[in-house]
This record gives structure tokens, C-alpha cells and sequence, in this order.
């Protein structure tokens, strides 16, 4: 729901219009990702993308600058000096990131940094120089350092077919949209045939009601 929210807002700030071809492909990525978790039909419409959109923009403050950690990522790398080695691995490990309740808590900056002293872990990099030398409270770094691992070792026992239906389940469903082609039958039947819309068969009068019944019959026909 949230990438296809981020992908209409995408269009509003390019302003080069919502394109098929990424319509699309989020459709198609939702129907084959989370098929398991959707076993019918899926349940949200352009209503209620419509409706996220304003929370979303409630959240992001009505400002569609948004910072990352992928910009400050590219310029710690470049200044490291090992670009190839270190860059795609920390560029997945930012990714991975946004699994996590991290970007509301820390900086982007914070988060690249941390993500890169991972990078240089698995890639058995000494950067321990570069990092000594700046002027950021490391114990912050270390703390984002945490939350990755922890995540990474949810993973490895962390199944998406059942914990996701769980999940799922518990979350409250939209309601279904009304029927237009009965709505619409039903006003045409109402402007052809007044007992239409009251419960009576078509053709019969609706009862009058008893206050007003008891007022006919005592209103005399002649004044």
C-alpha cells in the first residue's frame, strides 16, 4: 500500500505523470509477492490510496523533501576511497533499514555511517582510522549497529507465509465498495415508480401511515 503511495507521489514531484508500465509492474509485484497473504481478491482500491495520501502527507508535514541515507552513503564511500568494494553492500544494508523503525529515530547520516561500518565487517575492511576521526557520538552509531543485527537475526527464523497471514489477519479489512449497478437500478426504478425504494412490489402504493390516515378521514371533502 505505502509503495504505491510513494509511487503516485513520485509522479507529483517529476511531473511527468503516472506511468502504465510502473502501474503495472506495482500490480503485478504485490500479486506475485504477497499472493500467500492474499489469498482472494486484493482488498484495497484507488479509494483507499487516495486515502492513505493524506495521512502520509499528515506525516511527511505537507513536505515532499525527504532525506536518506543514500546520499551521504555515496559521499563516505567516495571519501573512503572504495567505492566498488564497500558501496553495493551497504547500499542493501540501508535497504534492509527501512524494515526497521530506524529512519524515525536516527538521522540519515547516522544510519549510512552504521551501515557502512557493516559493510567493512563483512568485507573485512580496517576502517577504523577513518571512522576514529570523525566528529559523530559513536555510541549512536553502535546502537544503529544493534538494531541491524537483531533484525538480520529475526531473519533467520522469521517465515513470511505464517507470520504475515497473522499479521494480516489482525489488521481491520476496508469495507467493500458499494454496488453502483444496484444503487443506480434502484434510483431509476424510484423515478418510474413511486412505491420503488419502499419495500412494496412494483406497481402498489406504499400504506399510508396511521397519523396521517386518521387526518384523511376526518378532513371533510368539501369546505
Amino acid at each position: 500500500m505505502t509503495k504505491t503511495i510513494l509511487l503516485w507521489y513520485k509522479s507529483y514531484i517529476h511531473s511527468d505523470g503516472l506511468r502504465s508500465f510502473d502501474v503495472k509492474s506495482n500490480k503485478c509485484f504485490l500479486k506475485t509477492r504477497f499472493s500467500y497473504a492474499f489469498p482472494k481478491e486484493f482488498p484495497y482500491r484507488m479509494n483507499h490510496v487516495l486515502e492513505c495520501e493524506f495521512y502520509l502527507l499528515e506525516l511527511m508535514d505537507c513536505c515532499l523533501i525527504v532525506y536518506h541515507p543514500y546520499r551521504p552513503l555515496l559521499q563516505y564511500v567516495q571519501d573512503m576511497g572504495q567505492e566498488d568494494m564497500l558501496l553495493p553492500l551497504a547500499w542493501r544494508v540501508v535497504n534492509d533499514t527501512y524494515r526497521t523503525d530506524l529512519c524515525l529515530l536516527y538521522p540519515p547520516f547516522m544510519i549510512a555511517l552504521a551501515c557502512l561500518h557493516v559493510a567493512c565487517v563483512v568485507q573485512q575492511k580496517d576502517a577504523r582510522q577513518w571512522f576514529a576521526e570523525l566528529s559523530v557520538d559513536m555510541e549512536k552509531i553502535l546502537e544503529i549497529i544493534r538494531v541491524i543485527l537483531k533484525l538480520y537475526d529475526q531473519w533467520k527464523n522469521f517465515d513470511d507465509r505464517k507470520e504475515m497471514a497473522a499479521v494480516l489477519n489482525k489488521m481491520p479489512k476496508p469495507k467493500p465498495p458499494p454496488n453502483r449497478v444496484r444503487e443506480r437500478r434502484r434510483s431509476a426504478a424510484e423515478d418510474t415508480d413511486p412505491a420503488a425504494g419502499t419495500g412494496q412490489p412494483p406497481g402498489e402504493m406504499a400504506p399510508i401511515p396511521f397519523f396521517l390516515a386518521s387526518r384523511i378521514a376526518t378532513t371533510p371533502l368539501h369546505a
